[in-house]
C-alpha cells in the first residue's frame, strides 16, 4: 500500500476518522467542497427535525443551506420562511422582488 504525502478523504471516512489507521491514511487531509455540504447537511437536517418539521421535502433547499453555510456566506432567497429552521448555521437573507412592470 503506499501512502501519500496527501490526499482526499471520502465522507464515510471523516465521520468515522477515529476507525481507520493513520499509517493508511495520507498525512495531510483534504476535503471536498461535496463533503463539508454532506457534513452540514446532517446537522441542518436535525435542526429542522428539531424544530418539529420535515427535511425530506427541504432536501435541496437544506444542501444549498448547507453550502453557504459551510462556506460562511450568507443565503440570499425570496422564500425564507423555507429556511427558518436554518437560521442559526447559515445567515439567512430575504430578498423581495420588484412589482410587475405591466
Amino acid at each position: 500500500m503506499t501512502v501519500h504525502a496527501e490526499g482526499v478523504l471520502d465522507t464515510n471516512i471523516i465521520v468515522a476518522l477515529n476507525r481507520y489507521d493513520p499509517a493508511e491514511l495520507p498525512e495531510t487531509f483534504l476535503i471536498t467542497a461535496i463533503t463539508l455540504g454532506e457534513l452540514f447537511y446532517g446537522q441542518l437536517c436535525a435542526a429542522v427535525r428539531a424544530a418539529g418539521r420535515q427535511p425530506r421535502p427541504r432536501s435541496s433547499d437544506l444542501m444549498i443551506a448547507a453550502t453557504a453555510a459551510s462556506n460562511a456566506l450568507p443565503l440570499y432567497t425570496a422564500n425564507p420562511d423555507d429556511f427558518r429552521a436554518c437560521g442559526g448555521w447559515a445567515e439567512i437573507v430575504a430578498v423581495h422582488s420588484k412589482p410587475n412592470d405591466l
